[in-house]
């Protein structure tokens, strides 16, 4: 808990205040979205995505995660966390193709090849398959 409030605390007033208004929120991502402002790096796009889905903001975590893939489009991972979010937003075509490419670097990431089973049963019905 000690960690927790030293994080609160390195955060800006604006943040801080955020945060208290949000039972949900967790200091370390508002933590993040202030340190990440302005820098340009795949691992910090990462994490400000995963910040950001868990902080129930998919459209912004989808543009974070789109920056990251820009400067590391073989980050077979980076995909279908992308793909997961489209999917969830309703961008279903967008999902489908970032799941595919996520297959194209990884071809027997299981839990893609199932998400993309179940993606394409739900486009074409189950006789397409």
């Amino acid at each position: 808990m000690r960690q927790l409030v030293r994080r609160e605390a390195r955060l800006p007033p604006c943040e801080r205040q955020a945060l208290a208004r949000r039972p949900d929120g967790d200091a370390a991502d508002f933590e993040l979205l202030a340190v990440g402002q302005g820098r340009d790096e795949p691992a910090l796009h990462v994490g400000l995505f995963r910040a950001l889905q868990r902080m129930d903001r998919p459209n912004e975590a989808v543009a974070e995660m789109q920056q990251a893939l820009a400067a590391d489009p073989e980050n077979a991972q980076g995909w279908y966390d992308l793909s997961v979010v489209q999917r969830q937003i309703g961008e279903f075509s967008d999902s489908q193709k970032s799941i595919e490419r996520s297959l194209r670097i990884e071809p027997m990431n299981p839990t893609a090849l199932r998400v993309h089973g179940a993606q394409y049963n739900f486009a074409y019905g189950d006789e397409a398959s």
